[in-house]
């Protein structure tokens, strides 16, 4: 894949943080830059799908799916309370 230099400006102590974990990585830190990026955007990806798919269900859920998920939710959560 074709490589695109860029120039960045980020705070002095975040460079530091970057630059001691491409050095014990043993990565060069423009390797480290794009692989933060890479991670980044799939996270936004997931996250915009998990919202997608949020609203294609709050539209279609009945009364009694609203009451029976409340109704399992309280029972998880005192569950949960009792193994404290």
């Amino acid at each position: 894949m074709p490589k695109v230099k860029t120039a960045i400006s980020v705070p002095e102590d975040l460079f530091e943080q970057m630059d001691k974990l491409a050095r014990r990585w043993r990565v060069p830190r423009s390797r480290l830059i794009a692989r933060a990026v890479e991670e980044f955007l799939e996270r936004r990806k997931s996250d915009e799908i998990t919202a997608r798919l949020d609203r294609a269900y709050a539209d279609k859920e009945t009364p009694e799916e609203n009451a029976l998920r409340r109704h399992a939710a309280g029972a998880f959560r005192r569950l949960l309370e009792d193994k404290r």
